[in-house]
Formats: C-alpha cells, structure tokens, sequence
C-alpha cells in the first residue's frame, strides 16, 4: 500500500509500505506501442469513412421531376430524412390555378 507523501510534491512521491520513496504509478503508466498503432488505425478508419460520407454529401442534389412552383415545404434544411421521404408539394404550371373576386367595374 502507497502513503501520499505530503511534504514535498504531494502528486509525485510516495511512501511504499516500508517507508521507502516511490513515483505515483500513474507517472510510469501510458499507452503502449500496441494500444497506440490500435488507436491509430482507428484514427485512420474514422477518417476515411467521414471523407466517404463527405463525398456523398457532395454528390447529393434534389431535383423535382417537373418544373411548377413550390407549394409545401414538409422539411427544414439539414433535416435528416430516409429515401422516399417527401420534402415538397411541388404545384406543376400547366395545372396551376388562380382564383380571384373582382370588387367591381369602373366606369
């Protein structure tokens, strides 16, 4: 069992059961060569994946199949939505109707 030592560097000396100086454990320990190449490779495979999803991104586009006037808006931008989602109600031109009230007739 260590005693912290109190009278000099309280995080750096202990006292071993016999009255002995020793380091903090913690001093010595640290990863080892395996534990950081593990980590590396890990470091690596994330980047690669998140370069994957960056190209995807770029390669993302939403067209609608007929050219018309934005009815509906279903979704925010940056929303996150499956395939098939409908993000629009897209009105078509030829079919778009206006409807109006007339007031009256000037003379």
């Amino acid at each position: 069992m260590l005693k912290q030592n109190n009278k000099k560097n309280p995080n750096s000396l202990y006292y071993g059961a016999f009255g002995e100086r020793k380091d903090h454990p913690a001093v010595h320990a640290g990863p080892t060569g395996e534990e950081l190449r593990s980590v590396a490779g890990k470091v690596r495979q994330a980047a690669v994946a998140l370069k994957s999803l960056e190209n995807q991104l770029l390669d993302t586009s939403i067209t609608s199949p007929m050219d018309g006037t934005v009815l509906n808006r279903y979704v925010e931008k940056g929303a996150y939505v499956q395939p098939g989602t409908p993000l629009f109600q897209v009105v078509g031109r030829s079919t778009l109707k206006v409807e109006t009230e007339v007031d009256g007739l000037r003379p």
